[in-house]
């Protein structure tokens, strides 16, 4: 039932969020855009596809996590990830102002995590995988 609750509220939430989402894949990637976060109108295949996007990765967060703590901190990465695949299928790149703003979310979502299930190994544990990750891809 957990499982099943956790799939439920991250395919909602991802899939309320889209059309916002499909409004910064316009706006994200172009660096002169200082407003970037207002997003421009989207067409309708845009909005398709990222609600689709949207749906299978809020679904998966969901399963990941399930109805737990960590909940939260796998649906804003979900979220922010979301734009993300679209903008790299199209730009091959990822903006930084994306990237930076899922990881600082997805620091703060896993110590509030961490805090709640007092569960600070696992929080090590997702800190040093996160700097493995950075260091292979820095390299």
């Amino acid at each position: 039932m957990s499982t099943v609750a956790g799939i439920a509220v991250g395919a909602a939430v991802c899939l309320a969020a889209s059309p916002y989402l499909a409004r910064l894949t316009l706006t994200v990637p172009d660096r002169e855009d200082r407003r970037w976060w207002h997003g421009r109108q989207a067409s309708s295949q845009r909005l398709a596809t990222t609600a689709a996007i949207g749906l299978v990765l809020g679904a998966l967060a969901g399963a990941s996590a399930g109805w737990t703590a960590l909940l939260p901190a796998f649906v804003s990465l979900a979220l922010a990830t979301t734009p993300l695949v679209v903008i790299d299928f199209e730009h091959h790149r990822l903006p930084n102002r994306l990237v930076v703003a899922s990881a600082v979310g997805a620091a703060v979502f896993g110590l509030l995590a961490a805090g709640v299930r007092d569960d600070w190994h696992a929080l090590l544990h997702a800190v040093e995988g996160a700097a493995a990750v950075f260091v292979v891809l820095f390299l």
